[in-house]
């Protein structure tokens, strides 16, 4: 036991370097979580705090975050003042909510880092936090299939996000996302619903992914609070609700992925 958690602790802080090796020649990074452990978390928590880091990486993308807020993202990592219930509903009201809230201090100790590292730089190299998750606005949402339409776009939303945020402005980015996500679908063209591949095979810009090997997921229920022909209203967990990952859930494994394929005619350097 306290043999695993010491490799888990040295590949957590070998994080960082790896990272910054891959943007060497990368203008995209993703990192493939685990959902529901606590040693990724820790370990991208070093990731903004490393000073090395916004000298070469302009955004952080993340996919426990809804797009419907992003405004008041920047203004919080910005250092403007935001309340703590404002900011919350972030990671509380995505397309997963209730059922993965991503209610753990872990999410929203990310922007809180994120934040307290733009403090200390100049305006032209504050870290933005992109949020992933399609903008979908639970107070209008009255059926299942009104939240089909935003869960069938959570990885085409990224996709469009990262071209549009990240490399139309000519900047480098950290994903963070799930590794199933982050991943090639083991059949060829079978990516819809594996967002990094997908900026692949739409801009032929190779991302870097660093991720333990996937395992298969089983298939997703129905939204677990939504019942046709109405919905029942939620509220958001209280802070006492929050709870941390388990100690030892798991381990992080660092490891270089294999490009599978790359755009013909199109250049792979980071630029």
């Amino acid at each position: 036991m306290g043999s695993s958690t010491s490799r888990t602790g040295v590949a957590a802080r070998a994080l960082p370097q790896v990272v910054l090796a891959a943007f060497e020649h990368h203008r995209l990074v993703a990192i493939g979580e685990s959902h529901g452990q606590q040693e990724p978390g820790d370990a991208q928590q070093l990731l903004p705090a490393d000073p090395r880091l916004p000298q070469v990486v302009g955004d952080i993308v993340v996919e426990s975050g809804n797009a419907l807020y992003q405004p008041i993202v920047d203004r919080f990592v910005a250092g403007a003042a935001v309340d703590d219930h404002v900011l919350r509903q972030v990671w509380r009201n995505t397309t997963q909510s209730p059922g993965a809230a991503g209610d753990q201090p872990i999410r929203e100790q990310l922007f809180r880092t994120v934040r307290a590292v733009n403090w200390t730089l100049p305006a032209r190299r504050r870290i933005r936090v992109l949020l992933g998750d399609p903008p979908i606005d639970w107070s209008r949402i009255t059926t299942q299939a009104q939240a089909d339409v935003f869960l069938a776009q959570r990885d085409t939303h990224m996709a469009s996000l990262v071209k549009r945020e990240v490399l139309a402005k000519k900047r480098r980015a950290l994903i963070c996302y799930g590794s199933a996500h982050a991943t090639h679908s083991p059949e060829p063209g079978q990516n819809a619903d594996h967002a990094v591949p997908l900026i692949e095979e739409q801009t032929g810009r190779h991302v870097h992914v660093i991720a333990k090997p996937r395992t298969a997921t089983p298939p997703r229920p129905p939204h677990p609070w939504i019942e046709a022909p109405a919905i029942r209203r939620h509220r958001a967990p209280s802070d006492r609700a929050k709870r941390p990952f388990p100690a030892g859930a798991g381990s992080w494994t660092v490891s270089w992925s294999v490009p599978r394929t790359r755009a013909p005619g199109r250049s792979h350097r980071a630029s």
